[in-house]
This record gives structure tokens, sequence and C-alpha cells, in this order.
């Protein structure tokens, strides 16, 4: 999962780092959300090197079953074929494309914690995170999906419906998961013992 994330960051940034297009329109665009996606790259860079360098022994390829590479193919050409065009092509399609690949990024960790019938504490904090930023992520992008679409083009007239299709099924994914999360904080039970039947 973190390989996804660390090329979704690098497709990102340059959007980021060389317009405006991408950020948000208040002042804390410049000095708070640029440096913040630099850091996080930069965290799940050596996030990325510990798991494959440093901590390899902890690493099992044979419960890694959800093969990283077919989410960013399917990433790009959806990202090739419904993005919206903020009016740098190339930066549009690098943008759209993490967008893409983004909205698929949990599945390998999720088909993971079945392949190993565990659950990590931080993990699954982690996942639950991302599961209420989706959320917020829908709610942004139900009220921005018309100005994402380009309406004379026969494909990407349908991007802003794309978009919020990828985030709503990133949620959709994640409803069990979610589900079994939330009843064991609920019962004050660790969540490491999310898959456990009798919890």
């Amino acid at each position: 999962m973190i390989e996804l994330y660390v090329v979704i960051y690098l497709l990102r940034l340059p959007g980021l780092l060389s317009s405006d297009n991408y950020l948000p329109i208040d002042a804390a665009a410049t000095h708070v959300y640029r440096p913040a996606e630099v850091a996080t790259f930069a965290f799940s860079c050596l996030i990325l090197y510990m798991c494959r360098v440093m901590f390899r022994e902890s690493y099992d390829p044979e419960l890694d079953t959800c093969p990283s590479q077919y989410i960013v193919l399917a990433g790009v050409i959806l990202g090739l074929a419904l993005t919206p065009s903020l009016g740098y092509e190339v930066t549009d399609l690098m943008w759209g494309s993490a967008l893409y690949i983004e909205s698929f990024a949990t599945l390998p960790q999720l088909f993971m914690f079945q392949r190993e019938g565990e659950v990590h504490e931080w993990t699954a904090h982690f996942l639950a995170v991302q599961a209420v930023c989706k959320g917020f992520s829908l709610i942004f992008y139900s009220e921005a999906a018309s100005e994402l679409a380009t309406p004379e083009h026969p494909i990407r007239c349908f991007t802003g419906l794309a978009i919020l299709a990828a985030q709503g099924f990133q949620l959709l994914t994640m409803c069990d998961f979610l589900w079994q999360y939330a009843r064991c904080v609920r019962k004050g039970i660790p969540v490491t013992m999310m898959l456990n039947e009798n919890v």
C-alpha cells in the first residue's frame, strides 16, 4: 500500500509545486498545503525504505497478493480518459491519475488483513483516518464535480461523476472495515481483534 502512496505523491507534487490550480484558495495553501504535501511524500518514501530495506524481514510477500502495478495502471488509464482540465494538460493528467490511484490504494491492505487474519493497530487507525478523509473528499467533490467536467468533450463531460464514483468506491470498499473498527472502538476492544468472530 505504501508504494501506491509514494506514486500518488510523486504524481501530485509537480502540479502542486508549479501551479496554484491544485491548491485551496485561502492563504494557507502556499504556507501549509504545499509543505505538508512535500513532507508527506518524504515520510512515505521513508516508510517505504524502512519496510523494504531496514525491516525487510517484517514484510511477507506471500500475504501481499493484490498487485499494485494493476492499480497504478487502472489509475493512469482513468486519468488519461477522465481528467479534469485545469489549464495544464500534463500536470492535469498526473493529478487525475493520482486521484484515481488513491481511490484504490487501500485495497492491498484490506486484502492483506484478510490473508493474514490479523489487523495491525497502527494500520487500522491509518485506514480509519483515510476513510474519514475520503468522506470529506466526497463532500468536496460533490460540490466541485460540475467545475471539473469539460462539457464540450464527449468523454471528459463525465469527469466530475467519475471522480465522485472513485471517491464513493473507496468508501464502499472500506464499509466492512469501518463497521468492524467502529464496533471495536465502541466496545473498548483493541482494533487488532476486529477479525476475531467472538468479538
